[in-house]
């Protein structure tokens, strides 16, 4: 089927034909442009097309006008109805920070997963050498603790940063909140995994049982780590009395992305140190920097990065923003309600743009289901370019329209 193409070089957006033969007005799904098309494909703007009659009638005043007979129209062609939007308002400008194409990276979830990674791994390195200041505690067991306490509080504060910046508003308040909850769990965490891993060790003299105990403590460290990430989330939903679900999911995706960076970590762990001994038998494994600070930034990274990668390979509910402010950022949907707006505490800040209220629209889930509705100041908010007049179910691939932004939602696939 011929295809037509918005004549906006800012829009290009590509629709099917019309079904009939003669030209009629087409208004644009993405911009609003209204221009003429046929079933033949293409699309001229109108306002081409009005300058062209208006120079065809000039030049015919100035000739004698010979008057024809009309030419019969074809055969089953039906005459084009002009359809007009009086409901859309003008199409959007291009607000600060808009790409234009809508293809940024942004704040992506690509960038989230990168970022946990690196942080991670960055973290555990600054853990390692925060360690090595006491110098020996001739405790192996204390030692062990201490080692596994400061890896799980510099990763787990690096990872909530990170989830700071993307999932959540500009306040620092919650913020510090978010981050000293995790620190505080995940030094808990993180000296358990090493005085349990350790004192596992102690009781058997077998290399593998020592490394299957080793790996068994590093797990604990990770799991408590991805957990430390939801914990709060749950706990401020649950005081405040909102619905808990995105946050439980969260906690739920954070645990299962923690274990299994500890698991993988902790292999790698192993193998960089077997690596490193094997290259220098001759001295003392304790004399040697390079193995344990390489091994704990594998364990870092890949707890990190499987984390980041668990919240968003098994996220349920996320927006994107396609067009406006900072476009191609991602958001997963975790929380009861969602604000969208220009004040600092929204969730989704649209900063720059003065058609948008301070709390202009908010995303708010309902038992299963998420509904779109006004911030309550009579601003316009627009659902597939329709206004919404009260809340109204939000189904996969929605476009919200914000003053000059567009948010797209995006909702897992539900089970039947």
């Amino acid at each position: 089927m011929p295809k037509i193409i918005c004549p906006n070089p800012n829009c290009r957006f590509v629709s099917e034909a019309p079904e009939q033969s003669l030209e009629q007005e087409v208004t644009c799904e993405v911009c609003n442009t209204v221009f003429v098309a046929s079933a033949a494909g293409g699309g001229r703007k109108l306002s081409d097309i009005r300058t062209r009659l208006v120079s065809e009638a000039a030049a015919a005043q100035a000739e004698p006008v010979v008057a024809q007979a009309a030419p019969p129209p074809p055969a089953g062609a039906v005459a084009p109805v002009p359809r007009r939007r009086t409901d859309i308002p003008p199409a959007p400008a291009k607000a600060a920070g808009d790409s234009g194409d809508g293809a940024a990276t942004y704040m992506s979830f690509r960038l989230f997963v990168y970022y946990s990674a690196v942080g991670g791994g960055a973290a555990a390195f600054v853990g390692w050498l925060f360690g090595r200041l006491p110098g020996s505690l001739h405790n192996s067991l204390l030692e062990a603790g201490l080692k596994g306490l400061l890896l799980g509080l510099m990763v787990a504060v690096a990872l909530a940063v990170v989830d700071s910046l993307w999932n959540t508003s500009r306040q620092l308040a919650p913020a510090a909140g978010r981050v000293t909850v995790a620190a505080v769990i995940s030094v808990i965490g993180g000296f358990l995994g090493g005085v349990a891993g350790q004192g596992l060790c102690q009781l058997t003299d077998n290399t593998f049982l020592d490394a299957m105990f080793l790996i068994f403590g590093w797990t604990l460290t990770g799991l408590l780590i991805g957990a430390s990430l939801g914990t709060f989330d749950l706990v401020t939903q649950l005081a405040t009395g909102q619905g808990a679900a995105g946050a439980l999911r969260k906690l739920h995706n954070g645990v299962i992305g923690g274990a299994a960076g500890g698991i993988v970590g902790s292999f790698l762990y192993l193998v960089l140190i077997s690596a490193w001994t094997a290259v220098f038998r001759n001295k003392p494994f304790e004399k040697l920097w390079s193995p344990s600070a390489m091994g704990f930034v594998a364990l870092g990274a890949c707890i990190g990065l499987l984390i980041g990668l668990a919240q968003v390979v098994l996220k349920e509910a996320w927006l994107r923003v396609e067009s406006g402010f900072r476009a191609g950022r991602e958001l997963i949907i975790s929380k009861a309600a969602v604000t969208i707006g220009r004040a600092e505490s929204c969730d989704v800040g649209l900063f720059g743009d003065p058609a948008v209220e301070k709390v202009h629209a908010r995303i708010v889930r309902q038992g299963d289901c998420y509904l779109l509705t006004d911030g309550g100041s009579g601003a316009e908010t627009y659902l597939n370019d329709e206004r919404i007049a009260g809340p109204t179910e939000l189904r996969s691939g929605d476009a919200i329209r914000v003053g000059r932004n567009v948010i797209r939602f995006q909702e897992r696939q539900k089970r039947k």
